[in-house]
């Protein structure tokens, strides 16, 4: 009778134990998914305050690659104590690349379009370090990514044109 009433509470710790590893699991996944959710709002703010940058430099005759936007720091996720997941966003312009020489183009011009000297189009790359952290200061997830824009001399001064 011992023997049986030790088995019963046995198995009865290990199906706690078996569903309290599953609660936490999914606990930690909904986590992730909540970071990578941020992570992408975090990227899409960023690349709306360069693109932005990048058009009032253009329109007022600046350089647009000699400013970068200011560090961002946005609430994630809030809860009854405040802020539980912050994702910072820093950013700075790479380099631009050299223009291209001035190539004929042969009576296909609208084939030519893109990168052509005639078209007073420019390119400026952005590159974004992106961190998600918990209120404790750890960081639960990270990316970089690397902006491209097209940049005019008129309106809208600036388009972005993808990420690599």
């Amino acid at each position: 009778m011992l023997l049986r009433a030790l088995f019963l509470c046995l198995a009865i710790a290990t199906l706690g134990e078996t569903l309290l590893a599953g609660a936490h699991a999914l606990a930690q996944t909904a986590l992730h998914r909540r970071a990578l959710a941020a992570l992408h709002t975090a990227l899409t703010n960023a690349a709306t305050a360069a693109q932005l940058q990048i058009a009032a430099s253009a329109a007022a005759g600046n350089d647009p690659s000699f400013a970068s936007p200011p560090p961002q720091s946005n609430c994630a996720h809030a809860d009854d104590d405040g802020c539980a997941m912050t994702a910072l966003a820093q950013m700075s312009f790479a380099t631009p690349l050299p223009s291209p020489s001035e190539t004929p183009c042969a009576g296909n011009c609208g084939a030519y379009l893109q990168g052509n000297d005639a078209v007073g189009e420019g390119r400026l790359y952005a590159n974004v370090q992106l961190q998600v952290q918990l209120r404790s200061g750890e960081t639960i997830a990270r990316r970089a990514a690397t902006l491209a824009f097209r940049t005019f001399r008129v309106p809208p001064y600036a388009a972005l044109d993808g990420s690599r």
